[in-house]
């Protein structure tokens, strides 16, 4: 009889938190063809597209038809990585019926495919810490967004995948209680969102911003930050479920009870993308404003629905609120067995936790490692402007002594061609210039010593014109080769 209770209460749950309007498996069946048809790269974006439209974001009655659809579409294709992207649809089915561990298995199966583009890496990688996140290996999933981190700092022009994945790993420090951790990775998004007028990505970290202050209890903070996050009409349409999440946050601090009517709002959305953090606030608001029945329902659902109970922190949650539950009925006994059972599933966890790091250790190794990242890189800067610097000086110094060595060279040809010039003046003047000198002083001598100057000089005439021209001669070939040397 319990039994078919729970299965009677499984599938009111199932309606609960998953239904929505249908939409026709005929409208996916067209776009597909469309899609298929289009370019690999361009077609494999638009099918990861059409995954969160007819599976994260459809009712849970329609994700079975819509996988097998675009499964048995998606094989028949030509898409180089098709294999990778079925595995990736598998993911999303089982995720969106909460079988997380399945969706854990078909995702490290589409991430263990060969040759993957860094794009659907990243994507795959993301998904991963997402169901990390919520099968609460929390760990797994910080490491997971570190490795996502490393790679996308190797471009500048991946700033909003950056602040996607501060986001991400918020949402691991939001469930670990690490609430400083939370808000200084929120900001670091918001940051970055600011300085590069990414609006969207603005919006997702104030509305994460005013959840981490629900969980803080500082309901003026999270008004705060639902104003800037909500701060258009067209924000509040677009964006519904999250406005009526803050929305009920918001009433549960003031302890009014129509946060409920706003929770069933939100897990009735199919686009709800956390339903464990609804499902536990909509049995915690039952809980709190006396709707004992409905809580008990509704907890004890839960805990046979998908593979949460195998989520222990969660279990011991919902263990310790039905345990309140009948201390309020005055039942005891039943109160004590669920007690029990929360410090079962609490050991569980803590048990878990013990064997993996913690996860504080973790990040402060990343953050070692990244300033020992940031100094390694500084000094190989550093060696590389040295390494500049001794090319330099090398050449330099080569280009110095080339210089002396020119010099010098210069100044030992110039000393050579003034010897040469000077010894060629020298033979010159003692063979040439004195030579016809001579004979034009030996011929005035025999002129002026004649009886008969007149008759001897009309004798030594052509002579002296001679030695003239010649002496002439001598001086200019001295006066050629001076302009010579000068130039």
């Amino acid at each position: 009889m319990k039994t078919n209770l729970v299965k009677i209460f499984t599938l009111i749950i199932v309606y609960i938190l998953f239904s929505s309007p249908i939409r026709a498996s005929e409208n996916l069946a067209q776009k597909l063809q469309a899609v298929l048809k289009l370019p690999s790269n361009e077609a494999e974006e638009r099918l990861h597209a059409l995954t969160i439209q007819f599976i994260a974001h459809i009712a849970i009655d329609s994700v079975e038809n819509n996988r097998k659809l675009l499964i048995s579409n998606l094989s028949e294709s030509n898409l180089a990585n098709k294999d990778a992207l079925i595995y990736e649809i598998e993911a999303y089915s089982s995720k969106s019926l909460l079988r997380l561990g399945d969706a854990k298995f078909f995702v490290k199966k589409a991430i263990a495919e060969p040759n993957l583009p860094e794009n659907l890496l990243l994507r795959l990688l993301k998904l991963l810490a997402y169901i990390e996140t919520d099968l609460e290996n929390y760990l797994a999933a910080v490491e997971n967004y570190k490795i996502i981190e490393e790679l996308l700092l190797r471009k500048d022009n991946n700033q909003q995948k950056l602040a996607i994945n501060h986001m991400g790993l918020a949402d691991v420090y939001l469930k670990t209680g690490l609430y400083k951790e939370a808000v200084s990775s929120l900001k670091m998004a918001i940051d970055i969102a600011q300085k590069r007028n990414l609006k969207a990505a603005e919006h997702t970290a104030n509305k994460k911003m005013a959840i981490v202050y629900f969980y803080l209890r500082k309901a003026d903070s999270l008004q705060f930050y639902t104003k800037k996050a909500f701060n258009t009409a067209s924000r509040i349409a677009n964006d519904s479920v999250s406005y009526h999440r803050l929305n009920y946050m918001k009433l549960i601090l003031e302890k009014n009870p129509s946060a409920i009517s706003e929770i069933r709002k939100v897990i009735n959305d199919p686009k709800d993308h956390d339903k464990l953090m609804s499902g536990f606030h909509l049995a915690q608001a039952y809980t709190e404003f006396n709707q004992l029945e409905n809580a008990k329902k509704f907890i004890l659902v839960m805990l046979e629905t998908g593979d949460l109970k195998n989520l222990t922190f969660l279990s011991s949650q919902l263990y310790k609120l039905l345990s309140s539950i009948y201390v309020k009925e005055n039942n005891y006994n039943a109160a004590l067995i669920y007690y029990r059972k929360n410090v079962e599933q609490l050991t569980l966890y803590a048990e878990k936790q013990y064997k993996s790091d913690n996860i504080l250790t973790i990040l402060k190794y990343h953050e070692i490692k990244a300033r020992y990242d940031k100094i390694e890189e500084e000094q190989k800067v550093k060696k590389n402007y040295f390494l500049l610097s001794l090319v330099i000086a090398t050449m330099i110094i080569i280009f110095l002594f080339t210089l002396y060595r020119t010099v010098s060279i210069k100044k030992k040809y110039d000393k050579l061609a003034y010897d040469k010039l000077n010894d060629e003046l020298s033979f010159i003047n003692s063979h040439d210039v004195r030579k016809h000198l001579s004979n034009i002083l030996g011929i005035i001598t025999v002129v002026h010593s004649s009886e008969n100057k007149l008759i001897a000089y009309g004798e030594m005439e052509q002579a002296l014109i001679d030695s003239a021209e010649n002496l002439d001669s001598s001086i200019r070939n001295i006066a050629s080769k001076l302009d010579d040397y000068s130039k």
